[in-house]
């Protein structure tokens, strides 16, 4: 999968959390070019939600949280 830098830019800001408006802003875009940045990074991934683009971003390490290695929360070692 290729992503463009703009791309991987608002792959990044959407990860972080930030809504369409704040990423606009941020970069200073349009909204619209930032929503078409949004969908083709569904199509990309194959999402649907942002949520979705976070996982598959973390998975495919297309982004990492910073100073995150991969411990498990203290949720996932109940149910092992």
């Amino acid at each position: 999968m290729k992503l463009t830098a703009r791309q991987s830019e608002v792959l990044e800001l959407v990860c972080e959390g930030l809504d369409n408006a704040q990423i606009a802003k941020r970069l200073g875009l349009a909204i619209g070019t930032v929503k078409e940045h949004v969908s083709v990074l569904h199509g990309e991934l194959h999402t649907r939600s942002r949520i979705q683009i976070l996982r598959t971003a973390l998975l495919t390490g297309l982004y990492s949280i910073p100073g995150y290695q991969g411990r498990p929360v203290p949720w996932q070692e109940r149910v092992r």
